[in-house]
């Protein structure tokens, strides 16, 4: 559980954070970088869209199981829907 005063204390921490640039700004990339991008940005988001689909069946399988069960408020009760 978080308390007051932890988060009191994260508040107070999070404005001395600093970032700053990881990579080189002139950084020269092989001539495959370009394909290689385009494979990344696909796995990308082809995973996202299976990740999006997540939370769809895991509902419908409570609807599933509380219709066999014939308690739908019994399972929505014990996740916290």
């Amino acid at each position: 559980m978080l308390s007051i005063g932890r988060l009191a204390f994260s508040l107070a921490l999070a404005g001395s954070v600093l970032a700053g640039p990881v990579q080189h700004p002139y950084i020269v990339l092989p001539p495959s970088a370009q394909v290689h991008r385009d494979a990344v940005q696909q796995i990308f988001t082809e995973s996202y869209s299976a990740y999006k689909l997540v939370p769809f069946l895991f509902l419908a399988i409570l609807l599933i199981l509380s219709t066999i069960s014939g308690s739908l408020l019994l399972v929505m009760m014990t996740y916290h829907l």
